[in-house]
């Protein structure tokens, strides 16, 4: 799950860069492990990092102005991974984990 976790990280970052005025803002998103070994919080914005408020701008838009990027992409492309990753984790909760 770690793995898919770092994917829709990266994702992100590629999503989030190659903006003109924000090029430091792939260096404001965070990864960290949540809790359990299927939790984890990716894309939050670090507010001591670089352009933090320029990428929450482009991910949610403001009053005047619609988002650029879609925050939600990478997750979809990862998605069949975490999907397998989670599977896997209900058979062995299901059935003990003896694979």
């Amino acid at each position: 799950m770690k793995r898919s976790a770092l994917g829709v990280k990266r994702g992100m970052q590629a999503d989030f860069s190659g903006h003109r005025y924000a090029g430091a803002t792939p260096g404001s998103l965070e990864f960290e492990a949540a809790g359990t070994p299927l939790d984890y919080r990716i894309g939050e914005l670090d507010s001591a990092g670089p352009q933090w408020g320029l990428a929450a701008i482009l991910a949610f838009g403001t009053s005047n102005n619609a988002p650029v990027v879609d925050h939600t992409a990478a997750l979809y492309r990862e998605l069949p991974q975490v999907e397998h990753h989670l599977g896997n984790a209900g058979e062995d909760a299901v059935f003990g984990g003896g694979r």
